[in-house]
């Protein structure tokens, strides 16, 4: 797993100590220049100052970083971005059996949750198996990195005899960060690269909705959840048959592979490995 940063006030504390131990994690006064997972406290970029928090964002927003604050919050304010909040539970969330072992071991310590402004992360590992929304992420674009925010106690001593546990959790949003500039693999010559639209396109065939290129074509004219403006969606799919990422209707195995190495891989994860049915 990438490097894990304890950032700010949460450092100092004996709940980071425990982290700190557990997870060979880097105490940090304010976010690094490497990348990483940075762990701090809700409290803590609540209390900062606007420039302050500004700062966090920022490095948040690279490639590579994710900025997952954890208890204790602040409740009812919103701060940027997005006006996100947080809100206290009356009782511990309900789980089922698909929730992480990280939730099910600190259930009886989750008392809040998020109420507006972040994004569900669309990871089973994440968000899976709790109807109460624990988790979610902002990201400023599709090749940034993430703020995020969970109400989970990740620093509970439920937690301390199951590390591996906890870092497979923790896994699950470093791979949402994307990769970082200065490591990513130099792209292999192509004679063409799929734009935003394209994978707009991509993603819908996953969903297995259409048989035929005509199908394919006459829902995509009156979809109302992919955004194509004034991009002529026939040339689209005409660009991804000829880059044999689709054919008819339907992905190919490149396209599945292409939108699973891509940003987009979250949201095609939960088409293409629909949940069992109950």
């Amino acid at each position: 797993m990438a490097t894990v940063h304890l950032v700010g006030k949460l450092a100092e504390s004996p709940r980071g100590k425990r982290l700190e131990r557990g997870l060979s994690a880097t105490p940090t006064p304010e976010p690094p220049e490497a990348v990483g997972l940075g762990l701090a406290t809700g409290q803590d970029y609540q209390t900062r100052t606007p420039a302050e928090q500004r700062k966090w964002l920022a490095w948040a927003a690279r490639p590579g970083c994710a900025l997952l604050l954890i208890p204790p919050f602040q409740t009812a304010v919103r701060h940027e971005p997005n006006g996100w909040e947080v809100a206290r539970l009356d009782k511990p969330p309900i789980l089922d059996h698909a929730a992480h072992p990280v939730l099910r071991l600190t259930q009886p310590e989750i008392n809040l949750s998020l109420a507006r402004g972040l994004a569900p992360t669309m990871s089973r590992t994440i968000d899976a198996g709790c109807p109460s929304q624990l988790s979610g992420l902002f990201r400023k674009h599709p090749d940034s990195g993430i703020f995020a925010a969970t109400t989970i106690p990740l620093w509970s001593v439920a937690l301390a005899d199951h590390v591996p546990t906890l870092s497979e959790w923790l896994a699950a949003w470093v791979a949402l960060a994307g990769r970082p500039v200065d490591l990513a693999a130099p792209a292999a010559p192509r004679s063409f690269e799929p734009t935003q639209r394209h994978f707009s396109v991509l993603l819908y065939l996953a969903s297995g909705k259409s048989a035929t290129r005509a199908a394919a074509l006459a829902a995509l004219a009156w979809n109302d959840t992919f955004q194509f403006e004034d991009a002529d969606v026939s040339t689209l799919l005409d660009d991804l048959h000829a880059a044999g990422l689709a054919a008819d209707g339907a992905l190919t195995e490149a396209g599945r592979r292409t939108l699973l190495e891509s940003h987009y891989r979250p949201y095609a994860e939960a088409w293409l490995n629909p949940p069992s049915p109950l």
